[in-house]
């Protein structure tokens, strides 16, 4: 019988379960260096799907296209299947870049010694446990015994946190993997599941007709939010001009969509202290 996570469930609400499994990703040959025939070496820029991949590189290849444009580096959108696709080509060190979760950072620089460039410093990243407007899930302890979905197991707010949260206060549930933070949402509106984790950061994201049948049941402690990170593929130069690329755009009001859009609506220069504490488990949720 066919997994209800790999299929495409049209739902009464005009929703849509996006599958996970499509076999390729998403990896762009669009590139300004591609149109203006330059022959340069090309950098892949890996994004965590936490989205829809077309909903994922709707938001991102714009902006990215910006950034090539103001750094003339030739930049190339990957968007993987699914997170746990996207970390083992991070940790095969198969990303020049990549916007990656915090968890993913400390993953990364064991394997391939990746650095942070920037974060989102508008607000920090927290993980949410969510249900049904009209169920009878109203706190984290009515999920004793029930069954969950997750984005992925190394999600960090979604997944790493959450669970962190549901251990501490020794809350047994049940747990499937939907794929990502989109289809994590629409299981919990269509039923098929207690209660899902996500993040603020796309849940706020989500359309009107997900969020206004969602209610958050449960929120995390802050934490340093996703990063743009960088493998030694990228040198200090390039990674400073990307810095500055970023930066410059957000100077301009009508780039705030654009920015908002890929959730660095206040791009700020990341350390690796503000992370390394993540490698010491387990947090404080």
């Amino acid at each position: 019988m066919e997994g209800w996570f790999s299929r495409v469930l049209h739902v009464a609400a005009g929703l849509l379960l996006v599958p996970f499994v499509s076999g390729s990703g998403i990896v762009s040959s669009k590139s300004i260096c591609a149109e203006d025939g330059s022959d340069g070496e090309f950098y892949s820029f890996y994004i965590v799907p936490q989205r829809s991949l077309q909903a994922t590189y709707g938001a991102w290849a714009p902006f990215l296209q910006k950034v090539e444009e103001k750094t003339d580096l030739c930049i190339r959108p990957v968007i993987p299947d699914s997170i746990p696709d996207f970390e083992r080509d991070l940790i095969a060190g198969k990303a020049d870049l990549a916007y990656a979760n915090p968890y993913h950072l400390i993953m990364g620089r064991k394997s391939h010694d990746y650095r942070p460039l920037l974060r989102d410093g508008s607000q920090q990243l927290t993980g949410l446990l969510v249900s049904h407007l009209n169920s009878d899930v109203n706190t984290i302890y009515d999920l004793e015994g029930r069954t969950i979905a997750l984005p992925a197991p190394n999600a960090f707010g979604a997944s790493i946190l959450t669970q962190l949260a549901l251990n501490k206060r020794q809350i047994n549930v049940n747990t499937v993997y939907a794929g990502s933070h989109t289809n994590t949402y629409r299981s919990v509106v269509v039923g098929r599941v207690a209660a899902g984790g996500g993040v603020n950061n796309t849940l706020k994201r989500e359309s009107d007709s997900v969020r206004s049948q969602l209610r958050v049941i449960f929120e995390t402690k802050g934490h340093p939010s996703h990063p743009v990170i960088a493998r030694s593929t990228i040198n200090n130069d390039q990674a400073q001009a990307i810095i500055t690329a970023i930066q410059d755009l957000a100077k301009n009001p009508n780039n705030a969509k654009l920015l908002e859009a890929v959730q660095l609506p206040d791009p700020v220069p990341a350390t690796l202290e503000d992370y390394l504490y993540l490698a010491n488990l387990p947090w404080d949720p």
